[in-house]
């Protein structure tokens, strides 16, 4: 996947397993990145709804969002 912030290239590698548009869910914003696949890749959507609902039944989930919502957005501020 390619991360683009901004007109700029942002160097991030996703895996399997791993996600993105917690910043915007977390905060209720707009996006802050797009997200561009460079291989054919399977996805799983999540509506906010159903968000809020699972980091309301996990809290410890809603931390490491929150966490990594915070290195992300100091990322692309760099």
């Amino acid at each position: 996947m390619r991360v683009t912030n901004q007109n700029e290239d942002i160097s991030v590698i996703l895996k399997k397993g791993d996600f993105f548009g917690e910043i915007a869910l977390l905060k209720d914003v707009n996006r802050t990145a797009t997200v561009t696949a460079i291989k054919r890749s399977e996805m799983l959507e999540l509506t906010t709804y159903d968000f809020k609902k699972l980091i309301t039944a996990k809290p410890q989930l809603k931390k490491k969002f929150e966490e990594i919502a915070q290195e992300r957005s100091c990322s692309y501020k760099d």
